[in-house]
């Protein structure tokens, strides 16, 4: 499914909402990601981003996939494809 989002915090909060109610991620998460993204932008090209947190906030390791109807600026790159990547730091 392609989503219509304008800008990277919605897409970000959309999905770490998902998976906070799924149980997977603690409730700061999406804090984290967005204090990460101010790092560095996680757009690595090819209109691809993969935000990422603290695994010590990760309950479960998932990875969330997300379609853009239309591309958005991602830091300096315009991306299409979101692929967060949430890995556990507990094996």
């Amino acid at each position: 499914m392609n989503y219509s989002f304008k800008e990277q915090n919605e897409i970000l909060k959309f999905l770490s909402s998902e998976l906070i109610k799924r149980g997977y991620v603690d409730k700061e998460y999406y804090t984290n990601l967005v204090e990460r993204e101010k790092m560095t932008y996680t757009s690595i090209g090819n209109g691809i981003a993969i935000p990422h947190a603290n695994p010590e906030l990760v309950k479960r390791t998932k990875l969330s996939l997300l379609t853009l109807k239309e591309p958005i600026l991602w830091g300096n790159e315009y991306v299409d494809v979101v692929f967060m990547i949430s890995i556990s730091k507990k094996i």
